[in-house]
């Protein structure tokens, strides 16, 4: 079992011994690379991603024919993908307890993520630029919390995100739970990007109702009924204000959403797969 194409390597190793090659798939990581290149505000960058997409396309269709399964985490992948007899969707894995969903009294609204991707900062500074100012004015008490988390010590993203109106900056924080027991809202303003955005899972899986742009939801299945979708800027603030506004109606879709991820289990469909094999 590969986690990912980049692993087929190992397949090449005389040593080795096996009879089939699955492969798990996190990403169409060409289709990640080009988001990762729309994303980025540098040219040097952009034509770094451009190179490497089409490698990185021709790769990934050799190791996918050659393998005998593929295990896909997003639904939205594996539709793309033109191998369907050789494809399952493999949920991605929830190991951690469901936390119920419950009325909060404080409209605090948080963003989780890593600061070092260019997909994740595009997003919160769209976020940031034009949500942001619109809520601050609406919303008295309105707070917005960044949780993000960095390889090294970065000053300009330091600088960037701490002295910020209305907002609390947290870096490489311990402990997320307790950001998701102040939050009302969780935002997942993405635009580019590929496979399941694990941020968007966790938010639902600890009670927090989800505002998310399509790329921010996508490959995990859910339908508008489990969240709140949006792609443009006033209708991103009407869903916030619509959490904010009816609790009841939030923490409805936030158990729909819940139920769907506890019902497709990976742990059935590995079983499944794995008996497949025996």
């Amino acid at each position: 079992i590969l986690e990912s194409e980049f692993c087929w390597a190992i397949t090449l190793n005389k040593s080795i011994s096996y009879k089939n090659i699955v492969v798990r798939v996190h990403n169409i990581e060409s289709h990640y690379f080009k988001m990762l290149g729309k994303s980025s505000n540098s040219l040097k960058q952009k034509i770094y991603y451009k190179l490497e997409t089409s490698k990185i396309k021709h790769f990934s269709e050799l190791v996918f024919d050659k393998a005998n399964k593929l295990w896909f985490i997003s639904k939205d992948d594996l539709s793309t993908v033109n191998l369907l007899n050789k494809s399952v969707f493999m949920p991605f894995p929830i190991n951690d307890e469901i936390v119920e969903p419950t009325e909060k009294s404080e409209n605090n609204v948080v963003f989780m993520g890593s600061l070092f991707m260019q997909n994740n900062t595009f997003g919160l500074d769209w976020y940031l630029k034009n949500i942001h100012p619109l809520l601050i004015t609406e919303v008295p008490d309105y707070h917005f919390y960044i949780v993000g988390s960095l390889k090294e010590e970065n000053k300009e993203i330091q600088e960037k995100y701490s002295q910020l109106q209305q907002v609390t900056f947290v870096v490489n924080a311990p402990c997320l739970k307790q950001y998701y027991q102040l939050a009302k809202v969780f935002v997942n303003p993405m635009f580019h990007g590929s496979g399941v955005k694990v941020k968007s899972v966790n938010a639902l899986i600890n009670g927090v109702s989800l505002v998310s742009t399509s790329v921010g939801a996508e490959g995990i299945g859910l339908t508008h009924d489990m969240y709140f979708h949006a792609d443009a800027i006033f209708e991103f603030k009407n869903q916030i204000l619509s959490v904010i506004n009816n609790q009841q109606n939030a923490i409805e879709k936030t158990l729909k959403a819940q139920e769907y991820l506890k019902r497709n289990n990976y742990l059935d469909v590995l079983k499944t797969e794995l008996n497949a094999f025996s």
